[in-house]
């Protein structure tokens, strides 16, 4: 294969343009790769002598890509690095506000203490026995308070006890500020319906990306085929294959490396996973709630006491 690694950026909720994955991410990794060989004195360096930020007409199904040619100096060995990015962001339509409103109102404000609140119960070790997460969570809580000094861990025991019910504030926040614009959206003035409108059409451009992801199988399908497409693009080209993901993306990574999976369609030379910033967690609770609302909220609601 003519490269010898490629890497597969993949972003997260928001309204990401074509390429500007590839910018960020990519331009990061070009600018260390290019300081640590001229860091080494040997007269290193990096190239980009082909890069493609929108689709082209010769190879239509090619993601956003650039070619990194890395000359490490003194007569050693360059390599070809392929840096590719997987645009999901113009797979669906974003939702309506008036959808979006329910989410806002009902879903999101339960799900902030309900992020915060596990990790308290992680820490004290508040699981009951007999099952296996359980079992397990409760031994990987063990496990970091024993790897940790007591009073780090005390420290952030603090820190989340405060954040718990800050949550439940933010929540209720989201909660007022999601009324009002709802109110506003009704008055008779142009002007404020129309900023109204653009600050409606913003929400559902960015956090409803998570909204269709939960609601929605075919445009949830859509999302992790568009990655599973780029992924082989990569795969097809590359010795070995890295993926990044950023945010939601982690999720929807997740989501289309499960699917190859089950379909014993992994590529072979997929190496390595990589997410920050991860929302796999935050999802889960979100749909948890989506699935049983009523019974959740009032969980998430009263956790707070329970776990701090």
């Amino acid at each position: 294969m003519p490269h010898t690694v490629g890497i597969l950026f993949v972003h997260g909720i928001g309204t990401q343009a074509c390429g500007d994955t590839l910018l960020q991410f990519g331009g990061a990794v070009h600018r260390w790769l290019k300081g640590w060989l001229q860091g080494l004195a040997r007269g290193g360096d990096v190239e980009m002598p082909d890069t493609r930020l929108q689709p082209s007409p010769e190879d239509p199904l090619a993601p956003a890509h650039t070619r990194l040619v890395i000359r490490p100096g003194e007569g050693r060995h360059e390599e070809s690095w392929l840096l590719a990015e997987s645009w999901w962001a113009d797979v669906f339509r974003p939702p309506r506000f008036a959808d979006l409103a329910y989410w806002l109102l009902a879903i999101v404000p339960p799900a902030i203490p309900l992020h915060f609140a596990p990790r308290i119960r992680d820490w004290l070790g508040l699981f009951e026995r007999g099952s296996d997460i359980r079992d397990r969570a409760a031994d990987r809580a063990a496990r970091i308070r024993g790897n940790r000094p007591m009073a780090r861990g005390l420290g952030e025991l603090f820190v989340y006890a405060l954040l718990t019910p800050l949550a439940m504030v933010i929540g209720l926040t989201i909660q007022a500020l999601t009324l009002l614009l709802m109110a506003l959206a009704l008055a008779p003035v142009g002007p404020l319906r129309r900023f109204t409108g653009s600050v409606q059409q913003q929400l559902a451009a960015s956090v409803g990306d998570s909204f269709i992801f939960l609601t929605s199988p075919f445009e949830r399908s859509a999302i992790a085929s568009r990655v599973q497409r780029d992924l082989g693009w990569l795969a097809a080209r590359c010795e070995h294959v890295v993926v990044v993901a950023h945010s939601q993306g982690g999720a929807v990574s997740h989501l289309a490396l499960e699917g190859l999976s089950g379909e014993g369609r992994t590529p072979k030379n997929m190496e390595l996973l990589i997410t920050f910033g991860s929302g796999l967690r935050k999802l889960f609770d979100l749909r948890q709630l989506l699935n049983k609302p009523a019974g959740w909220m009032m969980v998430a609601w009263s956790v707070v006491g329970v776990a701090s």
